[in-house]
């Protein structure tokens, strides 16, 4: 999966990788670890970038960290479903990732991976 994300973020397309917390079958920290060591031009910067919490409807549903078109979403309270386990937060995710306008989107196309 690795060559394909590189691939995606060095055509100009964003990507958006989300795990749930309470997921046994793909942790989040793993997750997390291989998007560090993903081999791309921006690496330093995303792994030095904040970790900041995503609020949904007023309340901390999880963390994001974003950096040049690659972003991760951590979402509380998730098993390895996330839609089904929290489909607002889900929805709320990805529109703000799809958005135009959006700090997570630094690209003109977005892709979605979900574990």
């Amino acid at each position: 999966l690795r060559p394909q994300v590189v691939e995606l973020l060095a055509a100009g397309v964003g990507v958006l990788v989300y795990s749930g917390d309470d997921d046994f079958m793909v942790d989040w920290l793993g997750s997390k670890l291989w998007m560090n060591a993903l081999d791309w031009p921006y690496r330093v910067e995303w792994a030095a970038a904040e970790d900041r919490s995503f609020y949904v409807d007023g309340r901390k549903r999880g963390t994001v960290r974003t950096a040049h078109g690659l972003t991760f979403v951590q979402v509380y309270d998730a098993g390895h479903l996330v839609p089904m386990d929290q489909p607002e937060v889900a929805l709320a995710m990805v529109k703000q990732f799809l958005s135009r306008t959006s700090p997570w989107n630094a690209r003109s196309e977005v892709a979605l991976v979900g574990f």
